[in-house]
């Protein structure tokens, strides 16, 4: 009997010493080593496809499935992970917010880029009027939200070099921007411009604009100025818009 007794208080300073609590296993690598299988080495460490079963608990906190030794929090050998909730969560992600916590949320709406389309009819400016403003029968369509606008023309310069302007209008004669905004950082109408020579010229460049409305069409417009002509039909004429957050 007092055998038995010193038997039974030596394991339970074995375990208090060691501090291993082991399943299958009776080399646990870990305080808390699970061998699904059971079949690790009794007297060696398990091969990483040995291991491949295990769940272990390390001194430092980490989780392990599947791995041997986890270096994170938790580390997860197997390619896939499962979170079940209570609604449809196809196409949805899990995320974290700014304490975190997990959750599973819908990707946010993105947007496509749009092209923008040239309508047939080519443009000539012979006059100078500073205050006008020639359509070059450009326009694209874009729903709410804030966009890259991308724009550039090939000209036909007739005479002496010029400094030409190209804006962003809703309507077709002057400028307006009704249903959306600049995003200049100024009360300025941005433009692009550029100093273009006689011949084949391309005048090009964007602008930050934020949509208000559902959707609205904005149009085209070169500076009705100096001597020049536009073909909607050129090859290198190119709109388009990227949405931006």
């Amino acid at each position: 009997m007092k055998k038995v007794a010193v038997l039974v208080i030596l394991c339970f300073y074995s375990i208090l010493g060691f501090g291993q609590i082991s399943v299958n296993t009776s080399l646990p690598m870990h305080p808390l080593h699970v061998d699904g299988k059971g079949n690790n080495p009794k007297d060696k460490a398990p091969s990483a496809t040995e291991a491949q079963d295990d769940f272990v608990v390390t001194k430092e906190g980490n989780v392990g499935i599947g791995v041997l030794n986890p270096t994170v929090r938790l580390d997860i050998n197997g390619g896939s992970l499962k979170v079940v909730s209570t609604g449809n969560d196809a196409g949805k992600v899990l995320t974290s917010n700014g304490d975190g916590i997990a959750e599973i949320k819908s990707l946010p709406s993105v947007l496509p880029a749009v092209i923008g389309k040239f309508n047939p009819g080519g443009v000539n400016s012979t006059t100078t009027n500073p205050e006008g403003s020639i359509f070059t029968n450009a326009t694209i369509t874009l729903k709410k939200g804030k966009w890259i606008v991308n724009w550039g023309l090939t000209l036909s310069v007739r005479t002496n070099p010029i400094w030409l302007t190209s804006y962003l209008s809703t309507a077709t004669t002057t400028r307006a921007e009704n249903g959306f905004i600049f995003l200049n950082g100024g009360a300025s109408k941005p433009s692009i411009g550029g100093n273009l020579w006689p011949g084949y010229a391309f005048l090009w460049g964007s602008s930050l604009i934020e949509v208000t409305n559902a959707e609205v069409t904005i149009n085209i417009l070169v500076k009705n100025t100096h001597d020049w002509s536009f073909t909607p039909s050129s090859w290198e004429n190119y709109l388009y818009a990227i949405p931006f957050k």
